[in-house]
């Protein structure tokens, strides 16, 4: 027998078998105004990347949380009742820095775009050289997340 569970906060699941469907890379406008624009800031925008990426239909899935019996007699899988506030990904492995893998990722490296260690480490980088793709650094940013 098949039984359909909904999913109470569908948005904060992580880590899913995603399938790209559509992609479309956007050249940046070259307006008199832009580049000024760009000139004064430092900055240089390679483009704007759309994708678009949807689950299979028949997935596997593993849910984390408490199945509640709903009046009307369907099932709902919803944050346990202890710690429901809390992110499954916080603190993960994914948001560590690659290089002591303990404190959280805090820079954007310009230059190749990669969001992949905190500012301590690199700040200790013996040469300004990602440490994902080793493209140069051209400068950091701090990465504020909400």
């Amino acid at each position: 027998a098949v039984t359909q569970v909904s999913v109470e906060s569908p948005l904060r699941a992580i880590c899913l078998p995603l399938e790209t469907v559509y992609e479309r890379f956007q050249q940046p406008a070259h307006g008199f105004r832009d580049l000024l624009g760009q000139y004064l800031s430092g900055e240089k925008p390679k483009g704007i990347l759309e994708t678009e990426e949807m689950l299979r239909v028949g997935a596997g899935l593993t849910g984390i949380g408490e199945l509640a019996l709903h009046p009307d007699g369907s099932l709902h899988l919803q944050p346990p009742a202890r710690g429901g506030d809390e992110e499954i990904g916080d603190g993960g492995p994914e948001d560590s820095c690659v290089i002591c893998l303990s404190r959280p990722r805090e820079c954007v490296l310009l230059g190749c775009g990669h969001i992949c260690c905190c500012f301590r480490c690199f700040q200790a980088l013996p040469a300004r050289l990602c440490p994902i793709c080793r493209g140069p650094i051209d400068r950091v940013v701090p990465l504020y997340q909400a």
